[in-house]
């Protein structure tokens, strides 16, 4: 199985890099080994999910960031991330998001 940083690493550096900004680096340090557990893309909403944990997770908190689009982090209870939210993405992005949901 992929890791986050294997299929989004542009990804991981800016999320990484606003999460340390917010003094949130013990989720920062778990973006790097995140397995990729699958992705979605709404092109209604202009928009995306990354899970990066097991379906079932009970969720803790959303941490909102912009970089340099809105990503919304999903953390679970247990402090370990449940998936990535990204509305709006760009470019290169978006585009992998769409190639991935389709697989």
């Amino acid at each position: 199985m992929e890791t986050l940083a294997q299929v989004f690493p542009s990804l991981c550096s800016d999320v990484e890099r606003a999460l340390a900004a917010i003094g949130r680096g013990e989720i920062a340090s778990q973006i790097q080994a995140a397995q990729l557990k699958g992705v979605t893309y709404d092109n209604s909403a202009d928009a995306g999910y990354i899970y990066v944990h097991s379906a079932g997770a009970a969720h803790g908190e959303t941490i909102c960031l912009e970089v340099p689009w809105m990503v919304n982090l999903d953390v679970g209870a247990d402090g370990g991330q449940i998936g990535i939210e990204l509305v709006s993405p760009r470019g290169p992005l978006k585009a992998e998001l769409r190639r991935h949901a389709s697989a």
